[in-house]
């Protein structure tokens, strides 16, 4: 028998609204990351995922909301005003985040 341990953390594939996209839909609120693979709820919360205003090292305040019954591959933070149309977000998901099968810590991305 051989065992193959999979290394390769979970990684970003796609995030909405689309990276550097303008003009976003006035009024959006949310912010959704999905992974390459199923990632383990527990290891997503508001230390792991953020959203930023600007240059702001400060996260604002959003909602993280997740399902891991249904989607285990993503993670969307609601932020708890409408984001303003004329300001850049960056949203992080760093060190802390692990698939949901495997083994050890292991970082999803950095943001």
């Amino acid at each position: 028998m051989t065992v193959k341990i999979d290394k390769t953390p979970p990684e970003v594939d796609e995030v909405s609204p689309v990276e550097g996209t303008q003009g976003v839909e006035r009024g959006i609120k949310e912010v959704t990351a999905f992974f390459s693979e199923a990632v383990q709820a527990a290891t997503l919360t508001s230390d792991t995922v953020q959203l930023f205003s600007g240059n702001s090292t400060r996260p604002i305040k959003a909602t993280l909301i997740r399902n891991p019954s249904t989607d285990p591959t993503s993670v969307t933070l609601t932020s708890s005003s409408k984001l303003d149309a004329k300001t850049r977000y960056t949203a992080k998901i760093t060190g802390g985040t692990n698939r949901r099968e495997g083994p050890g810590r292991q970082p999803a991305c950095r943001g």
